[in-house]
């Protein structure tokens, strides 16, 4: 069973790594600043570190911030991990960036429902982030980026397009690093808790699976980077900078954030200033993504909490 839990975790991670990818490198993909290959090296090097320096309070809270770790045996993780997974391979399947946060910390409430134990004031904090940062971050785009386009097309940027490409790139990068100290977690948290492996060991094995997600699941950059709008390159810096600042901010709290969430409502946050806000809200693409956004979750809870019946899990 735990050879299978640690299989779970690495195609779980292989998932998020396709789901995670596009809020790192959509926008400099978009921009044409980066190719796909290159971008998942760059994502998979980033995750790894951002893990390593900046990921041990998530990692917490995941494994026993929610749930009180005495709960979560060998079978648990593993039914968590299956649920999570399932749940976001159907949405990677849909070429629609989901948060691997929402459904693990869905897959962790079922679990404490089934037990009837959770720490509620640990979710009350985690559920004011998943709102709060979102709102943030496509406020603070759509500023920055209103007070920025404008710049476009001038001369001077015309004239320095390799150095903002490098920039946008690092900016990627630095987005990549949040989404470790963060989203690494989703995957390690339950081992942990489980006692499988340790904090460190379950870094080191699961974090470069991020990498070869973002190269097996290249198509939901198209969908998140170029269907929902044409993105420059100053709105990739502002869609990059932004949202890792947020999710970074989130880490230090230990909450696990929706990483896509960020990405995806920045990106629109963009596009609103050259379509408009009604334009970006009745967008297909974003109708699709809003609406897995909502049914990912709610499928890992339901799986989970059946799977734990099946298994008559004490």
């Amino acid at each position: 069973m735990s050879f299978l839990a640690v299989t779970l975790a690495v195609l779980f991670a292989i998932n998020m790594g396709g789901s995670g990818m596009s809020p790192a490198f959509a926008a400099p993909f978009g921009a044409k600043a980066v190719g796909r290959r290159h971008a998942a090296l760059l994502f998979g090097i980033f995750v790894l570190l951002g893990a390593f320096l900046s990921g041990d309070r998530v990692v917490g809270t995941v494994s026993d911030g929610i749930v009180s770790q005495e709960f979560i045996n060998t079978k648990v993780a593993f039914v968590i991990l299956l649920s999570a997974t399932t749940s976001l391979f159907i949405a990677n399947l849909c070429r629609v960036s989901v948060s691997t946060s929402s459904v693990t910390v869905f897959s962790l409430i079922s679990v404490g429902l089934y037990f009837r134990q959770l720490y509620l004031a640990t979710l009350a904090m985690v559920f004011s982030f998943w709102v709060a940062l979102p709102v943030v971050a496509y406020i603070l785009t759509y500023i920055l980026a209103k007070m920025l386009f404008p710049f476009e097309g001038r001369p001077w940027i015309n004239k320095h397009q390799r150095l903002l490409k490098v920039f946008v790139v690092l900016t990627g990068c630095y987005v990549a690093y949040s989404i470790g100290s963060n989203n690494v977690a989703n995957a390690v948290g339950p081992l942990v808790a489980a006692d499988i492996v340790t904090e460190n060991m379950g870094i080191l094995l699961i974090g470069p699976f991020f990498g070869v997600g973002g190269l097996l699941f290249r198509k939901i950059l198209h969908t998140v980077g170029q269907e929902i709008t044409g993105i420059g390159l100053l709105g990739a810096a502002v869609n990059g900078i932004i949202i890792a600042s947020l999710l970074l901010l989130s880490s230090a709290f230990g909450a696990p954030e929706p990483m896509v969430m960020l990405g995806a409502v920045s990106i629109m946050g963009i596009g609103s200033v050259s379509k408009g806000h009604k334009f970006i809200a009745t967008h297909q693409v974003v109708r699709k993504i809003f609406t897995l956004w909502v049914v990912s979750p709610l499928l890992s809870l339901v799986v989970t909490y059946l799977l734990l019946l099946l298994m008559h899990v004490k």
